[in-house]
């Protein structure tokens, strides 16, 4: 059995006939009905220049009323039962600001159907993916926080104490940190972490890295400053309990970006005024 697919338009201004596609209706000759609309209406907005929310609630009853009829001729939004006769008088029809195109016809379901004049009709604005901090980032503040926090402290060029992956001696080997504040001995150090990268596994795996980093450091050296700096809000919430639960086991500090400068000026005030001399 052959499908069909009509096309359905605003056209704002009748005098200019200019016309912007919302949506896309499939059927065949069986009552099988598919329809789509746009999920972003930002573009039709600015195309119309006028507030456009009775062209979005059509959309929703029009949704309805192919979906939720229940075997009821009319829908709960008192739009008709949709049905090929139906769809096509709204072609003929609608001659105002919501017009239909003229079915034509397709060798596809109605279901293929719909998602292909979706995909080739319907434009969406590209949605940009989401923006995340990594661990760089976290590593480039923490970095910076030190040393401004040293700077603060002792009046003078601080930056050859501050040390990037720097090996720690733990109980069997050494491990590396993100960043120690050192001269001959290690005063304190600290490893960072965004909780915002979208990778749960790789969330994870940082973490378990981290720990095993912390405790093996700790098993050799029980009184040495350490520190976990977590940036981002805690979208990876498993991770984020976990993280909270080695540092509290292990006695070391467990960051905020917020509490960063505060935990830095506090180190800073441990190391010898007489360090650089």
């Amino acid at each position: 059995m052959p499908s069909f697919y009509s096309v359905v338009q605003y056209v704002p201004d009748l005098v200019t006939d200019e016309r912007v596609n919302v949506g896309a209706i499939a059927f065949d000759g069986a009552a099988n009905i598919e329809v789509r609309f746009l999920e972003n209406w930002k573009r039709v907005r600015s195309f119309a220049g006028t507030d456009i929310g009775f062209l979005e609630e059509l959309a929703e009853d029009i949704q309805r009323a192919t979906s939720d009829q229940l075997g009821l001729e009319t829908s709960d939004t008192g739009i008709p039962r949709l049905n090929e006769d139906l769809i096509r008088r709204m072609a003929d029809r609608w001659v105002n600001t919501i017009q239909l195109t003229e079915p034509r016809g397709s060798l596809l379901s109605v279901a293929d159907l719909a998602e292909d004049v979706a995909h080739r009709f319907l434009r969406e604005p590209k949605r940009r993916p989401k923006r995340f901090r990594n661990r760089r980032v976290a590593v480039t503040l923490t970095l910076e926080s030190v040393e401004v926090a040293l700077q603060s402290h002792l009046g003078r060029k601080v930056r050859k104490l501050v040390k990037r992956n720097e090996p720690i001696p733990g109980a069997f080997d050494n491990y590396r940190f993100d960043v120690a504040v050192k001269n001959g001995r290690i005063y304190y150090a600290a490893d960072a972490l965004s909780l915002e990268i979208p990778d749960a596994h790789k969330l994870k795996n940082e973490i378990d890295l981290t720990a095993w980093a912390i405790d093996e450091v700790r098993r050799r050296d029980k009184a040495l400053p350490l520190a976990v700096v977590a940036i981002g809000p805690n979208a990876h919430q498993s991770g984020y309990e976990k993280l909270e639960r080695v540092c509290k086991g292990l006695h070391a500090e467990m960051l905020s970006e917020e509490l960063l400068p505060r935990w830095a000026e506090e180190m800073a005030r441990r190391v010898p005024a007489d360090v650089l001399v």
